[in-house]
């Protein structure tokens, strides 16, 4: 079995980012370990980009690169992309320019990627702890759009949410191939 996850989370983080860095670090290890092949997709963009980053490269070091692959979608070429040779591209195993916002206005570029994320994966890990930004929107886009979702920011939008359990019942779900209906959200979505 293989997933795609992407992560959404706030440009700046106020709050215990070892927090934040320890649940990330026990989703991604629980994923790499009930999964054969996870896609890790993030962006670049902010404080939650780069917790993430950090927490999927500790894990992969602990198990192995072998079945979890680390991508860095941009909405667009950046200068420090041209050069191969940097720590940027070094960091990931991978680095995709989103085809569908490169040519978009800059503004606009991020939501079209972002969006691009979301229609990709199987599983969106948000980060969204207020009612407004990009993340939240991105929240309500997946919401939408039938993604599962899990939030680790303070808003709550799961009742009874239990990271553990909930990873596996994804997981066991994927395996079976049973489509579920999630009803966890709140009723304003």
């Amino acid at each position: 079995m293989s997933c795609t996850v992407s992560f959404f989370g706030h440009r700046y983080i106020e709050g215990d980012i070892w927090e934040i860095d320890e649940k990330l670090r026990e989703i991604i290890r629980i994923l790499i370990n009930r999964n054969c092949y996870v896609d890790f997709l993030v962006g670049a963009d902010g404080d939650f980009d780069r917790i993430v980053s950090s927490a999927i490269k500790h894990e992969q070091k602990l198990y192995g690169e072998y079945n979890a692959y680390h991508t860095l979608v941009l909405p667009y070429v950046r200068k420090e992309i041209l050069d191969r040779n940097t720590n940027v591209t070094s960091f990931y195993n991978d680095v995709e320019i989103c085809e569908k916002s490169c040519n978009a206005h800059p503004k606009k570029a991020f939501e079209i990627r972002n969006r691009d994320m979301v229609d990709r994966s199987d599983l969106v890990i948000f980060y969204v702890n207020h009612e407004h930004g990009g993340a939240y929107e991105m929240m309500k886009y997946a919401v939408q759009h039938g993604r599962r979702i899990f939030n680790i920011g303070s808003l709550q939008v799961f009742k009874n949410f239990d990271i553990y359990n909930s990873l596996l019942d994804y997981i066991d779900d994927k395996k079976n191939e049973i489509d579920i209906e999630w009803s966890y959200l709140k009723e304003d979505y």
